[in-house]
């Protein structure tokens, strides 16, 4: 018993749901088996040697606690798990991390905190099956909480993005949980108004251009930075690129107006995850909102497509971005690493690897750019159920 391997049997477990809660049901003998399950992730956990696997031992150990009801512990374990998967970075581990993280702490009761932490976890970058299921999670939350629109929302995208590729698992507690938030609403009705998700994570609104002889930024109806550039863009992360009068390039101003960056670039994209596409004389490479040079301007530019068809200006929420040089694509980190070098004819973000072609076949690359799958593949599709196992939840 003491050597079956604890993450097998959590994948072969099936749960059972209290129909009035959603909560998992242990009875004597599940009680037994997690507590097996416990002691076989704690073992390996005291053999870890590298902070993503601690990160991804003490989140499942949270969840496992959480499920015997030993909360202080559950929530002990979820906030190391944190720090460590946010110091590794990975997107669909700190993701699966969150989520069992705020699962915790809705068990709880802080909603608040856990609320903040499922928004945090909804990435669209990540793959559906993983974002089905903290869809359904943050939908339990909702229900908890007798946010009864928020939580039916939570459950439909769940069904929505495994409609193609269905669980019968999430299949069968979505449609308890459904079931279950119909009964209320029958008793109570639905409650609260679904929130946008800058008032769960407690953001302001960013004032936005507006136009009155020349640009500015107003809020509410009226002008918080005054009329005074040529063009604007709107905020993101704090900042916004505009073009003052007189002026060529396009600088960075706060959310008061204040100037970060004098005007440099010839073209500009917005900021995410704290970086900048930017150009200058046909050179692309990014910047940092202090103006920091962090990808060197070195490239033909950025073309990061990600593995559900979009696009996206500069770097994806996990911090790479697909870069172009000489019509070959490559890869580079939020810390300017060129992590896959400019050889491939296309590049595509995956969420837990890099697929690049040659125009002929596909193969994929792992984070660190090392051969993942070999590049004899004769459709991009052809990889995703080879990588789908690695897809953490």
């Amino acid at each position: 018993m003491g050597d079956r391997d604890p993450f097998r049997l959590l994948a072969e477990y099936r749960y059972t749901f209290d129909p009035d809660t959603l909560r998992e049901v242990l009875d004597e003998a599940d009680t037994a088996l997690f507590e097996e399950i416990r002691a076989g992730l704690t073992a390996q956990l005291e053999a870890a040697r590298d902070d993503r696997s601690r990160a991804r031992l003490l989140s499942v150990r949270a969840a496992v606690a959480r499920g015997l009801g030993d909360l202080g512990p559950a929530r002990a374990d979820g906030v190391r798990a944190l720090a460590y998967a946010e110091s590794v970075g990975d997107l669909v581990l700190l993701s699966a991390v969150q989520t069992r993280l705020a699962h915790v702490l809705q068990w709880l009761g802080e909603f608040e905190a856990a609320d903040r932490l499922f928004a945090y976890a909804l990435s669209p970058d990540l793959p559906d099956r993983a974002l089905a299921a903290t869809h359904q999670h943050a939908g339990k939350c909702a229900f908890d909480q007798g946010r009864y629109i928020e939580a039916v929302t939570h459950f439909e995208k769940a069904l929505e993005l495994r409609r193609d590729d269905p669980d019968p698992g999430l299949l069968a507690s979505t449609e308890v949980a459904l079931d279950g938030v119909f009964r209320k609403v029958a008793e109570h009705g639905w409650g609260p108004y679904a929130r946008p998700v800058e008032e769960i994570l407690g953001v302001r609104p960013a004032p936005e251009p507006a136009f009155d002889g020349h640009w500015g930024y107003a809020l509410d109806g009226r002008f918080v930075i005054a009329p005074m550039f040529a063009d604007a863009q709107p905020f993101s992360g704090g900042v916004a690129w505009v073009r003052p009068l007189q002026a060529r390039g396009w600088a960075l101003i706060d959310e008061v107006g204040g100037q970060l960056i004098a005007p440099s670039y010839d073209e500009v994209r917005p900021f995410r995850r704290g970086l900048a596409a930017v150009a200058r004389a046909g050179r692309w490479g990014a910047v940092d909102p202090a103006g920091a040079v962090v990808v060197p301007l070195e490239f033909d530019g950025f073309a990061t497509a990600l593995h559900d068809g979009r696009y996206v200006d500069g770097f994806s929420d996990g911090g790479y971005a697909v870069v172009r040089r000489n019509d070959r694509s490559g890869v580079v980190d939020h810390t300017g690493a060129l992590l896959v070098p400019t050889a491939y004819t296309g590049v595509v973000l995956h969420p837990v690897a890099f697929l690049v072609t040659d125009g002929l076949h596909w193969g994929a690359l792992d984070r660190d750019g090392r051969p993942l799958l070999d590049l004899v593949h004769p459709s991009r599709t052809a990889l995703d159920p080879l990588l789908i196992t690695r897809v953490d939840r």
